[in-house]
């Protein structure tokens, strides 16, 4: 998924970086990220966990979070309560929501 992601991204002017480790969410706390593209089902935590973290930390907690899932149900109740993510895109979806959700968020200039 996060190739898929660079893939598309990159060539319309984001910079981005993928990782696949919770421990590089430390760049979160230096306050140089705009937008966290979360897939929810992240083999390495729990992705509602890993929504909370990264609201706790003070220098990224107005960071847009978009969660990638295959559980609408679930990410419902998720925004509902207000637990983390600003929005969601169920997967699969195409490629034409996730350029419309990485803008709302974070527009290029």
């Amino acid at each position: 998924m996060s190739d898929f992601v660079v893939d598309c991204l990159e060539p319309r002017g984001y910079a981005v970086q993928a990782t696949g480790s919770a421990a590089s969410l430390s760049r979160l706390e230096v306050g140089d990220i705009d937008l966290v593209l979360l897939d929810m089902g992240w083999p390495e935590s729990d992705g509602l966990d890993l929504c909370m973290r990264l609201r706790s930390v003070p220098t990224a907690a107005h960071v847009p979070i978009v969660a990638l899932t295959d559980f609408a149900e679930e990410t419902r109740d998720v925004l509902a309560f207000g637990l983390g993510p600003d929005e969601y895109l169920t997967k699969p979806f195409v490629l034409e929501q996730l350029l419309d959700a990485v803008a709302r968020h974070c527009p290029i200039d």
